[in-house]
């Protein structure tokens, strides 16, 4: 279900993508600060981050920092996608994208801004201090080291890119494999022919059987009781022209204006 504000209420999943936003920022901040540290000061990678806890390590600090931003910036880029595709949809068109391709769209763009941003790290690594390439990455584990972790950073941004790219490109299909924003001539009915730019509404009043499109098919001649005015519209001509439609100031028209000068001049 939907999460609506009501009389000023908060909307629920607005809301988490805004926290999961700001915490994605806030750890890829913390990463960042450890990645500089271990970019200019390896040795210092065992030191507490911060005083206030000591068993906490600063690379162990930078690894689930890493794995925040990853949570967090991928829910939140969902949530986001989510969002625009029900403000973007409407009624009965369908959805124009399924929530699977909606978490592969977030969770594309997640794994091609962190594979960017390790290659970047080992790369700047590379530098500094060029011997620990051979090293493992982590002290958490022997695998892998600096070199193999940019190839894979590498791996992954060609695939999140190439993922990115194929979806962004590939058309949003609604119901029945159907676009899922027809075109404006195409979803055009009888009334609403007259909103139409000039080009189109010539081709959708003589089309789609529109009233304008049925006058202009008429003899331009007609009854003359057809248009004859009613008395109470000749004692009021301005609830006449207000009432009359816009495709009844034709021969028509100039007939039942006629008529009623004669009546003024005749009553004078």
């Amino acid at each position: 279900m939907r999460s609506r504000p009501v009389r000023g209420g908060v909307n629920r999943w607005l809301a988490l993508e805004a926290v999961a936003a700001g915490l994605a920022y806030g750890a890829g901040l913390c990463w960042i600060s450890v990645c500089v540290l271990a970019s200019f000061r390896p040795d210092d990678l065992g030191a507490p981050y911060w005083s206030g806890v000591l068993r906490l390590r600063s690379d162990t600090c930078g690894i689930l920092a890493f794995l925040a931003v990853a949570v967090c910036f991928g829910t939140s880029e969902y949530l986001r996608l989510r969002r625009g595709r029900d403000v973007a949809v409407s009624p009965g068109r369908g959805s124009s994208r399924g929530t699977t391709e909606l978490f592969a769209l977030a969770a594309s763009e997640t794994v091609a801004i962190l594979a960017t941003a390790l290659v970047i790290y080992v790369s700047v690594n590379a530098v500094t201090h060029p011997a620990t390439l051979g090293m493992r990455a982590t002290h958490l584990a022997a695998w892998p080291t600096e070199a193999t972790l940019r190839v894979v950073g590498l791996l992954l941004c060609v695939c999140s890119i190439t993922v990115l790219r194929y979806l962004f490109a590939a058309p949003a299909s609604g119901r029945g494999g159907r676009p899922a924003n027809p075109s404006s001539i195409d979803s055009i009915g009888p009334h609403h022919a007259w909103r139409e730019p000039a080009g189109d509404r010539r081709e959708a009043q003589h089309g789609l059987g529109s009233p304008a499109g049925e006058m202009a098919s008429e003899p331009s001649m007609g009854p003359l009781s057809m248009v004859s005015p009613r008395r109470d519209e000749l004692e009021h001509p301005r609830l006449t022209r207000a009432s009359s439609s816009p495709w009844e100031h034709g021969a028509h028209g100039w007939r039942a204006r006629r008529m009623r000068g004669s009546r003024r001049h005749g009553r004078s």
